[in-house]
């Protein structure tokens, strides 16, 4: 079984509910470190839902950002 962490969750944890907008650096920021922790304890990756609000506000700088937190940890799923 394998749990992912949910793009859209981590935007409205971190931006509350003004998610229909662009992340800011502080905010990709916050949710990089809470998809590290979340693969430290023992998740399998970051998904997102790219067609979907709220991620569908999310630039690609965004994902790529937090993405890149799934190469340093060695997640490859």
């Amino acid at each position: 079984t394998y749990a992912f962490v949910g793009h859209q969750t981590l935007r409205y944890r971190v931006m509350g509910n003004d998610v229909l907008r662009p992340a800011r650096d502080g905010e990709i920021a916050r949710m990089r470190d809470l998809v590290a922790a979340a693969l430290a304890e023992g998740a399998s990756g970051f998904s997102t839902g790219l067609y979907y609000k709220p991620n569908m506000h999310a630039t690609t700088d965004e994902v790529v950002a937090i993405t890149v937190v799934n190469a340093k940890e060695g997640v490859a799923r």
